[in-house]
């Protein structure tokens, strides 16, 4: 079972119960962090990240010595395969790493236990960004928390823009100072390389920024569509001046980009530039000796807002089986608000939710770009955040297909803009009505 097969499924069993039946198995506080005995943790990610994680755990057993800690890993694509097997054979780890797409589809499926009467007492979040917290609300009851703050912003060679007499744009700048930028960019070099990149056929990326400015959303919070024709026509005929003014590259060129950091425009080095959420500097910076900085995504002098939004990074939560959901949720106490636990992710998950250790840390310079980047957003120019049941719908996964399908139609010229417009929302309308 792939990523999208398991974001679809309407339901799931879990340790061979149906999982409507399971209500009573997550609504509270369960366990002892008294009793001890061993604590199975699901993570993702890199070595370096499971590294960072057998240190957490080290330090966390030195200040609970009846606890051992044991480390579910597995590489990100193999990750939610692993984990939904887990669920629905009953053996889970108690304490579940999710990518935050996956997070509303557990909680609808009864696998995640409620962490409201944990907050506050046993979990502190009084110094958490304001309203993170609430992201992780599914049908009324905390069901995730993020492990760091995140954003979506523009990380830009700026070695590459020095070299051309040129500086990272301020915040503030508009689209048609992008669309100038970039095309600047390319007309001073003399060889195929573009001011921007094309990231125009992914939903979940700057297309999110653009719509916020027009003060609405990709989906509504009954998950219907948060958009209309006018807003997709809009879209796809500013990417289109973008390539006709060859400030963005071809559609073929754009097609090499793969979805990893190591094939992106930027680091094959044929862009200027990655429109990404931040928290990816630190790793796209270990991957080219060129200095990359963030900077904010451009906007509509006339829209209603920045865009610009904080969403956790990286979430986790409890699983609703487990007999260890006090000791659990210590440890991811242990995790976001001890110093200890905080110094040793640093901003690895992203920005620390925990404002006031956030502060207190010492980053590597492409770290604390990022959590500058991210307190701007929340300081200044952030719009309100996007709960996660609203942001991810039972049928994201079908509806982020056809909006790709359309747009990468429309770039390669097999269809017209009316006709990949009109395409997409008959899709996307019959995807969400089977998702109903």
């Amino acid at each position: 079972m792939n990523r999208r097969n398991f974001l679809s499924l309407g339901a799931i069993t879990v340790g061979g119960a149906a999982a409507g039946t399971l209500a009573a198995c997550g609504t509270g506080a369960g366990g002892s962090t008294a009793d001890g005995g061993e604590l199975r943790v699901a993570q993702y990610g890199s070595a370096h990240r499971m590294e960072l994680f057998e240190q957490l755990f080290t330090a966390y057993s030195q200040k609970n010595p009846d606890w051992s800690l044991a480390l579910d890993a597995a590489s990100n694509d193999a990750y939610l395969d692993k984990l939904a097997t887990q669920v629905s054979g009953g053996n889970a780890p108690a304490v579940m790493g999710l990518f935050h797409n996956a997070v509303a589809q557990f909680a609808r499926q009864n696998a995640l236990v409620e962490l409201d009467p944990y907050l506050g007492d046993a979990l502190d979040t009084s110094t958490f960004t304001d309203g993170i917290v609430e992201l992780g609300r599914i049908d009324g009851q905390v069901r995730g928390l993020s492990y760091g703050d995140n954003a979506h912003g523009v990380m830009y060679d700026v070695d590459r823009l020095e070299s051309l007499g040129l500086t990272l744009p301020e915040p503030g700048y508009t689209w048609e100072d992008f669309l100038t930028f970039s095309a600047d960019i390319t007309r001073a070099v003399d060889e195929d390389f573009y001011g921007t990149e094309d990231r125009s056929s992914q939903l979940d990326q700057v297309f999110k920024v653009w719509l916020l400015q027009r003060g609405k959303y990709a989906y509504t919070e009954s998950g219907e569509l948060g958009f209309n024709q006018t807003d997709l026509t809009d879209w796809l005929e500013l990417w289109q001046m973008l390539r006709d003014e060859g400030a963005a590259p071809p559609a073929d060129i754009t097609a090499e980009a793969g979805g990893t950091f190591d094939s992106s425009a930027l680091i094959r080095g044929y862009a200027a530039n990655h429109l990404t959420y931040a928290n990816a500097l630190a790793s796209m910076q270990a991957l080219t000796p060129a200095t990359l900085r963030l900077t904010t995504n451009p906007i509509d002098p006339g829209g209603q807002g920045s865009g610009h939004f904080i969403r956790g990074s990286n979430w986790v939560g409890v699983y609703s089986r487990t007999e260890h959901a006090d000791a659990a949720v210590d440890f991811l106490d242990f995790v976001l608000n001890d110093p200890d636990g905080v110094a040793i992710l640093g901003a690895e998950l992203g920005a620390p939710p925990n404002r006031e250790l956030r502060a207190e840390l010492e980053y590597s310079e492409p770290e604390q770009d990022f959590i500058d980047y991210i307190d701007l957003v929340t300081d200044e120019i952030g719009e309100s955040a996007i709960p996660l049941a609203q942001e991810f719908p039972p049928s994201w996964s079908d509806v982020n297909t056809a909006f790709t399908a359309a747009v990468e139609d429309h770039r390669f010229g097999r269809s017209t803009v009316e006709e990949s417009v009109d395409r997409f929302f008959a899709t996307a309308e019959s995807a969400i009505q089977a998702s109903a």
